[in-house]
């Protein structure tokens, strides 16, 4: 009787141990969900187990401007907020293509006019090549979320100009010889005067004074190229959206590379072409710290595990896309 009496005590506090470490570790890792776990389903119960992790409510619908640049990633984003169109009742305001240039405003007010028109619509979107300005802004929306996305200019600017050489049907730029065949220098050199500080005259609205931290102080989320995947995880969570609203397919440029890229270039003529864009840099840079300080919040509210999972549920999604 005594012997049964101590195992049931033993056997009572080896539960007790057990249930103690389970409550302790149970915020990070629950029963069954290892470290290193790769399994949807479990990762779906252990989410929705936890506490559900967004910094804000979820403002959509409502009308938002996608200020897109050139070369930045811009195309797929803009798929991606048409999938959010759908997915939320969204209208976008589609422009005509131009053969020199961008739509003027007018044009831009003429076509959400007739999309008004045929649509009646309470939301409306922008997400086609057009510089941002304020008045543009007002003309079209009421009180909209502002996006944009940025790159570093060295490899934007390499991107650009070989993305115009082709648009015009002329001698795409080889690897040689500095930018590449020597009677394109001059060209090249053209191109870059005229599209100097090139994301900041494109986004910074209608002053002409304003500094990159001004630019930047305007939009409510800036994507950053380099970091695409934690742009879109992090938007996710900051406007608490679902897992569909911000899934892409890998375009193939993404994958193997379309143009040549700084790495690929002389120093001195990497040099020279980032003296063209000294305030495209600073956005760049502050547009970084603003992820950086948006991951640190996140982590904070949620806990670096929970961001974890968040990103490995985002790449799996990736890969079955």
């Amino acid at each position: 009787m005594q012997r049964a009496a101590v195992v049931g005590c033993l056997a009572l506090f080896l539960a007790g141990v057990f249930f103690a470490c389970l409550g302790r570790n149970a915020p990070l890792k629950p029963p069954g969900l290892p470290e290193n776990d790769t399994q949807p389903a479990q990762m779906r119960a252990y989410r929705r187990s936890m506490h559900h992790c967004a910094l804000e409510e979820n403002p959509f619908p409502r009308d938002y401007w996608f200020v897109k640049t050139k070369k930045v990633g811009g195309s797929t984003l803009r798929r991606l907020f048409l999938n959010l169109d759908k997915n939320y009742g969204i209208q976008p305001i589609p422009l005509p293509g131009q053969r020199k240039g961008m739509p003027s405003q007018e044009i831009a007010v003429q076509q959400k006019g007739m999309v008004e028109n045929q649509t009646n619509a309470k939301f409306y979107a922008l997400q086609e090549h057009i510089r941002y300005s304020r008045t543009l802004k007002d003309r079209l929306f009421n009180n909209p979320l502002l996006f944009t996305a940025t790159r570093h200019p060295l490899d934007r600017a390499y991107s650009h100009y070989y993305f115009k050489m082709q648009v015009n049907k002329q001698q795409v730029i080889r690897q040689g010889d500095g930018v590449g065949w020597k009677d394109t220098v001059v060209e090249y050199f053209q191109f870059l005067e005229k599209t100097r500080d090139f994301v900041y005259r494109y986004t910074r609205g209608d002053v002409n004074n304003s500094n990159a931290e001004d630019v930047l102080n305007q939009y409510d989320f800036v994507f950053v190229t380099e970091r695409f995947d934690e742009s879109l995880i992090l938007f996710k969570l900051k406007y608490n959206l679902t897992l569909e609203d911000v899934q892409y397919k890998v375009p193939a440029k993404f994958r193997e590379g379309k143009y040549p890229s700084a790495k690929d270039k002389p120093q001195w003529l990497n040099n020279a072409t980032m003296s063209y864009f000294p305030t495209d840099l600073r956005i760049w840079q502050i547009a970084n710290k603003k992820l950086d300080d948006l991951r640190r919040k996140v982590i904070e509210k949620c806990g670096e595990r929970a961001l974890e999972l968040e990103e490995l549920e985002f790449q799996q999604s990736k890969g079955s896309n």
